[in-house]
């Protein structure tokens, strides 16, 4: 490849750079003051009470398929994003579980409504603190609510988060939508154990893999870039008095004194 064409392709990549600074900028300044006129912060769960005894966020790896050992060990639990194909191979773990679904702001997160009715889902937990300025997440929240589903907008003070663990891009959301309904658990609920079943950091597939999903060299790739798993340790570590027990297919996860890591 010629300097000429390797310098073009650099300043391209600094002109995106720039366009997408500006447009994260100037979106999270409008959203910012929006959220500071308007948006009060929540301090307590509106759905579940905190500290629960036993609490569990359920995601989609692949070790999501060990659900049935440790089904009876708690009673609710968030479910992250679309579960329709989970629930054709684990759905009976789910039966008289009081669940709230924990959704991204995106349309393919949504269940079918049968399974809302099957399993008493009312409530629906959404990934920011308002919609403003997000088409996206504005049109997800109207077909939630055309459902008769009640949804809540994530409390303010969760965003510290975002500031300590990630870049700017991820100032007003997190990266994974797993990683905040873990974050919420612990922050809002502080259960006494709190149990992750299918969390695999993508070193193991998903249980179920969609069509629209991305490669998973790519979410490996995000994995790595964002320091996910040294992330999750550190928030493990910040919760000393919860006993978190992690189903994961996750090989070399810190040792921490309240982390224990099944399969």
């Amino acid at each position: 490849m010629s300097d000429k064409v390797q310098d073009t392709k650099h300043i391209s990549r600094i002109k995106k750079f720039r366009r997408n600074a500006k447009k994260y900028l100037t979106r999270d300044l409008l959203s910012s003051l929006y959220e500071f006129l308007f948006v009060d912060d929540v301090h307590e769960c509106p759905y579940f009470a905190a500290g629960l005894e036993s609490f569990a966020v359920l995601l989609k790896g692949k070790s999501l398929e060990q659900l049935y050992k440790y089904d009876k060990e708690f009673e609710q639990c968030f479910l992250v994003n679309n579960f329709d194909e989970e629930i054709k191979l684990i759905g009976d773990s789910l039966d008289g579980k009081e669940c709230v679904h924990f959704v991204n702001r995106l349309m393919t997160a949504p269940l079918q409504k049968k399974h809302y009715e099957r399993f008493n889902i009312t409530k629906i937990q959404l990934p920011k603190v308002s919609a403003i300025g997000d088409r996206r997440l504005k049109t997800a929240v109207a077909h939630y609510k055309s459902l008769g589903l009640k949804t809540h907008f994530l409390p303010k003070k969760l965003l510290e988060f975002n500031k300590q663990h990630f870049d700017e891009e991820y100032a007003k959301k997190y990266p994974n939508t797993g990683i905040v309904a873990i974050i919420y658990a612990l922050e809002m609920l502080r259960p006494k154990t709190l149990w992750i079943v299918g969390l695999d950091f993508y070193q193991s597939d998903y249980l179920v893999r969609r069509p629209h999903a991305n490669p998973i060299e790519l979410q490996q790739e995000k994995m790595k870039r964002l320091d996910m798993v040294g992330v999750t340790a550190k928030i493990f570590s910040r919760y000393p008095d919860v006993q978190i027990n992690m189903v994961s297919y996750y090989e070399g996860f810190s040792a921490l004194p309240n982390v224990k890591i099944l399969s």
